[in-house]
């Protein structure tokens, strides 16, 4: 917790707890995973959904009812209300895009990540590509940890 409050000193316990479970369960897995896919010299793109959905912020599955565009389902209006934000329609045109050409062509439409700028592409409005976006978090987590 020592190197969370220091790396993100304004945040409350509330939020330090939400980016620890995010590092350990999701980030820092999935940065280890494209880090290793890139230095094997594999096509690797990663991706981060900070779009901030008006029940629970930017969240796991969240991606969900924006991959599929469909704004109207039980899981969506969960996390999005109804209606849906109004940014929503075009996020998901972009992302659902991004889909498509990547399962038509291999390529989603923006830069690789190399694992040395790491680019990562933010899906938020508007959408960007970023060097590795949370620097803090990945000094807290240096190295995949030995397999068990």
């Amino acid at each position: 917790m020592t190197d969370y409050r220091t790396a993100y000193p304004s945040s409350t316990d509330p939020e330090l707890l939400t980016v620890m479970m995010s590092d350990a369960l999701f980030r820092m897995p999935t940065t280890w995973v494209a880090e290793a896919h890139a230095a094997a010299g594999g096509r690797t793109w990663l991706y981060d959904l900070t779009w901030q959905g008006p029940r629970l912020g930017a969240c796991h599955i969240l991606d969900v009812p924006l991959v599929f565009g469909n704004a109207a389902s039980p899981l969506a209006t969960r996390f999005l209300g109804a209606p849906p934000p109004p940014d929503f329609a075009d996020l998901s045109h972009r992302i659902r895009t991004a889909w498509t050409s990547f399962a038509t062509t291999g390529d989603p439409g923006w830069p690789r990540f190399d694992g040395r700028s790491g680019t990562t592409r933010l899906w938020n409005v508007p959408v960007s590509d970023v060097a590795y976006p949370l620097l803090e978090s990945r000094r807290i987590w240096p190295a995949v940890p030995p397999a068990a």
